[in-house]
């Protein structure tokens, strides 16, 4: 789950988040190549937002963080970073209006860190379908949507003034499974199970009147009857 979510950050929802931006040191001339930093690929997977057709290229980088200032320092001295926690977004203007992203995300200690990048066009289309597999409150108002076809998963995000998913959640087969059960009419967010067809949910509200949504089929497994 944390690489999905991971991957929601890449696509431009930081709003929700504790992150500081902040501008690289000058001087240094930004490298034109899709993979300045030389991680080593291992995976190329389609994602579509808001309609349209991206990939994400997901590769490992064996290096410890901190050694990797002096690339961020010769690859990204005109660019913007966004800094939360361990992880790093650093974008990139294209000679096209796209902009290049690249999520530098810590899994622990010791081990390489993961970099996702992805190519994203100046602007999103606004008018899109809202999937049905995705629930949502009375009053939310679409912003995003996101799928991702080798996983037939979806991610929704949309504004809204209550923090309170219809009754059609538990109604239509889901079982909430988290501490926040007793109060999910208050609650900041759950996360639900689905028996049949198995798949999982995880609904979440920020304080900035954001909800968002993700729903991903379970793997079918023989002794748990899933």
């Amino acid at each position: 789950m944390r690489y999905i979510f991971s991957i929601i950050l890449l696509c431009g929802l930081i709003g929700t988040i504790n992150a500081e931006v902040f501008s690289l040191w000058p001087g240094a001339k930004s490298s034109n190549s899709y993979n300045p930093l030389e991680a080593k690929e291992f995976s190329v997977e389609p994602v579509v937002i808001n309609g349209v057709k991206l990939e994400m290229r997901l590769g490992l980088i064996n290096r410890n963080i901190y050694d990797l200032m002096a690339d961020l320092k010769l690859h990204f001295s005109h660019d913007k970073v966004i800094y939360g926690g361990q992880n790093i977004i650093l974008s990139k203007k294209l000679a096209d209006g796209w902009e290049q992203r690249y999520l530098l995300f810590r899994i622990r200690e010791g081990m390489p860190m993961l970099q996702i990048a992805m190519k994203i066009p100046p602007t999103l289309p606004t008018q899109f379908e809202w999937p049905d597999v995705l629930p949502i409150t009375h009053d939310g108002q679409p912003f995003r949507i996101m799928y991702f076809p080798k996983r037939s998963a979806w991610y929704g995000a949309f504004a809204t003034h209550t923090n309170q998913i219809t009754s059609s959640v538990e109604s239509s087969g889901w079982n909430a499974v988290s501490h926040e059960r007793a109060n999910f009419g208050s609650a900041r967010g759950e996360i639900f199970i689905r028996p049949k067809p198995g798949a999982v949910m995880l609904v979440n509200f920020a304080d900035e009147g954001v909800g968002t949504v993700y729903v991903r089929p379970l793997a079918k497994n023989k002794k748990s009857g899933l």
